[in-house]
């Protein structure tokens, strides 16, 4: 799921040579959300 949406997130940049960068940016920040869920839920128990 993560990487289809960033997929479709740098897609906004179709074929310039930012994509990859969008892609990986957009990769790094929802993997640090969900990172901070995990934590936030393993501090509940």
């Amino acid at each position: 799921m993560r990487d289809e949406t960033c997929l479709a997130e740098g897609y906004l940049m179709h074929g310039g040579s930012a994509q990859p960068m969008m892609v990986s940016i957009c990769k790094t920040r929802l993997t640090q959300i969900r990172a901070a869920d995990l934590w936030e839920m393993a501090a509940d128990y």
